[in-house]
């Protein structure tokens, strides 16, 4: 918790919890554990000093006393880069239910209690399983301990509290012990502190995350709660620090210099492998952290204040782990929606990672909203205000990514703002009202609020569309998820088939366009391929479908013909690799239908006077692994298929698009051929032949359904 926010109750009310809870979501990542063994001989010394026994020092690494501290900014551990909005989830129970291992596994950023590397190991390897990329940090408080610590159902407290030695709590002159957070005392990390056989309290608690937290593997960093740059404000001047029997003086510069030692020595001990972060309401320590958390944003600092903190502290680090924390005040509201949209775009104006939960007195929530399912990308601007004004003063503010744009309203007032563009508002669940998938050009925003808008387009990547034609957006049960739109490319003709996307796997996009029987392939320097795959005179279209065969880096080709059963494949730049591939034999006329699943596999879809079929095959097309039948009766027309993620779960799911007339019917399966959902699409006057084909259009990390005109 913020040390300023507790300072203005005039009561602290308990948890409730047996674990207090008081930081935030915060975001690091440190990644590769250490793999160096130090000397056992050096720790042991410690460990007996301070009452611990050998048992209780980690077996995987032992990190012994270190040489000066390297820098921040010079950290090894690195993380991707992740896309915007970056989430993070302050989870502080104890231990972890099954039932929430894979909500939590959504999170890019995790803090969880100490205790749950005992009490939930099978939980927190089996999240890192399900997302290799997630960032845990291990929760502990240096300044303070339970009071039932070394007698109570905890683990990883009796360890730590078995080396505390009682000239180490924090005291007045009376030699009382002082507490802050009910259920706690205070601890003495200050730089005068005793020294037990050699060690003061903030080297044995540094020693302490080191060798029986970090050591384990389990973690990417350390979030140390409470990094408080002074502490008078709580104990006042009659506080003993070196246990003289008198009042000390520079209390607060003995305290900031000892929470300094704390930070240095665990990222000296740990030969800066790991993210260190702290729950703070300053940027004191912005050079001995690799980030804080801003607990309960804005708080008593404002919203100026707490932007001008993290600003600060994003600045530091090459890849700094800041964490804005916004939280319902312990009411439990989570539907208050308005007040997550500030917190969040707030957080978007930077870099940060970004956390929404019940309060300071239950930091344990998995709630889920709209927002954090957009893929915002990377930010292409910083963030500026309105009326050009600097240092985060109180002015919408506007932050532009690569698919969207990001408006904050700090002020009391509602504002309007011109957009200088039309952007489409997202569709979202939980508050329609707002998210209600509309396109703008202006939007009046309410006072603390925020709003994530898309980017609108007029062409599509990474599917092959015809030029000119309209196409509408659906999730797998049949819902709208963005405004249809004609898609148009002004360089190609109308009607021919086109498709952008990185074919190569070098980070830039390639252009395919197909007019009649003819194809070219364009990359960023001029033409690759031209040619005609079935020859000149052929009077059908070409059907294309783009995928990895083989496990290969770069993208094939497979093309066929809306009226022959004969298909060819071509690699990327437009080299043949296997032509005159009849599926189902030369008689078959009524043209195929092909998309490309994972797992060298190629679908193709047939119909044309017969029931219409999905056929699975390898990836040279030569054997037939699975096929269903999509219907039980007869279509006259075309059978369209396509091949995406609709749920984000890594598997392939099979579309299918029954052209009957101006009513079409989509079916989708899964790879076995099991029906998962279907659903009607009316395309009003056309009755012609539609298509169909899967990208992620709403940048939700799942592939949408994209039902096309021709």
């Amino acid at each position: 918790m913020n040390t300023k926010t507790r300072r203005r109750k005039a009561k602290f009310r308990s948890s409730g919890k047996t674990l207090r809870t008081c930081g935030a979501t915060l975001t690091l990542v440190a990644i590769l554990y250490v793999g160096l063994l130090f000397s056992y001989k050096s720790y042991e010394s410690v460990a007996k000093a301070t009452h611990l026994t050998p048992s209780s020092i980690a077996s995987s690494q032992d990190f012994s006393s270190s040489p000066i501290p390297p820098s921040v900014s010079s950290s090894v551990f690195k993380f991707g880069v992740l896309s915007g909005p970056k989430k993070a989830n302050y989870y502080l129970n104890w231990e972890i239910p099954y039932s929430k291992i894979t909500e939590l596994a959504k999170w890019d950023l995790l803090i969880l209690d100490m205790e749950t590397q005992v009490k939930s190991l099978g939980a927190l390897k089996k999240i890192r399983e399900l997302n290799p990329d997630i960032i845990m940090l291990v929760y502990i408080t240096p300044q303070e301990i339970k009071t039932d610590a070394a007698s109570g159902s905890s683990v990883m407290r009796q360890k730590l509290a078995a080396g505390i030695n009682e000239s180490w709590y924090l005291t007045d002159i009376q030699n009382k012990k002082l507490t802050f957070w009910p259920g706690t005392w205070l601890l003495n990390v200050a730089d005068n502190s005793p020294q037990i056989n050699g060690i003061r309290l903030n080297k044995y608690m540094a020693q302490f995350v080191a060798n029986d937290l970090l050591s384990t593997g389990l973690w990417d960093g350390v979030f140390f709660d409470n990094a408080w740059k002074d502490v008078k404000w709580l104990t006042g001047d009659s506080v003993d620090l070196n246990k003289d029997g008198q009042p000390d003086s520079d209390i607060d510069t003995h305290w900031q210099e000892g929470m300094r030692f704390v930070y240095n020595e665990t990222r000296a001990l740990t030969n800066n492998k790991y993210a260190i972060v702290g729950n703070a309401t300053s940027d004191v320590y912005k050079n001995d952290l690799n980030g804080a958390m801003l607990e309960s944003f804005p708080s008593f600092l404002g919203w100026q204040n707490s932007m001008r903190i993290y600003n600060s502290s994003e600045s530091n680090a090459d890849q700094p782990i800041n964490i804005i924390n916004v939280n319902t005040g312990n009411t439990g509201k989570s539907t208050d929606l308005k007040k997550f949209r500030f917190g969040l775009a707030s957080t978007l104006l930077l870099g940060g990672f970004y956390s929404f939960d019940y309060g300071d007195q239950d930091h344990g929530q998995t709630w889920w909203y709209d927002e954090y399912d957009v893929r915002l990308g990377e930010p292409i601007s910083t963030a500026v205000s309105l009326n050009n004004t600097s240092k985060f003063a109180e002015d919408v503010w506007r932050r532009d990514y690569q698919n969207g744009i990001v408006l904050v309203n700090p002020t009391s007032v509602p504002q309007e703002v011109d957009l200088n563009g039309e952007y489409e508002k997202i569709t979202g669940l939980r508050d329609s009202s707002v998210n209600d998938g509309s396109v703008v050009s202006q939007v009046t925003l309410q006072p603390r609020d925020g709003l994530i808008l898309l980017r609108t387009f007029q062409s599509l990547k990474n599917v092959v569309f015809a030029n000119g034609n309209f196409v509408q957006f659906f999730d797998k049960t049949g819902n709208r998820v963005r405004n249809g739109l004609f898609v148009y490319d002004n360089d190609v003709p109308g009607g021919s088939k086109v498709y952008h996307g990185d074919l190569d796997g070098d980070g830039r996009q390639e252009r395919i366009v197909a007019v009649g029987q003819k194809m070219e392939i364009f990359n960023t320097s001029g033409k690759l391929f031209s040619g005609y795959p079935f020859g000149r005179d052929h009077k059908g279209d070409l059907r294309i479908a783009v995928g990895k065969l083989a496990n290969e880096d770069h993208d094939s080709l497979i093309v066929s013909q809306s009226d022959s059963g004969k298909i060819a494949i071509y690699n990327y730049f437009g080299e043949s690799i296997k032509e005159g591939i009849f599926p189902l034999g030369k008689n078959y006329k009524a043209g195929l239908s092909t998309a490309i699943a994972s797992e060298n596999r190629v679908v193709v879809g047939t119909a044309g006077n017969r029931l219409p079929e999905v056929l699975i095959y390898d990836s040279k097309i030569s054997k037939i692994s699975k096929r269903f039948f999509v219907s039980n009766t007869k279509i006259k027309g075309a059978l369209s298929i396509a091949v995406g993620d609709l749920d984000g779960d890594k598997n392939p799911e099979i579309i299918t698009l029954l052209n009957n007339g101006k009513s079409k019917q989509v079916k989708v399966f899964n790879i076995s051929g099991k029906l998962l959902s279907q659903f009607k699409v009316s395309t009003g006057f056309n009755s012609g032949a539609s298509s169909v084909g899967t990208a992620d259009v709403d940048f939700d990390g799942k592939d949408e359904i994209i039902l096309m005109n021709g």
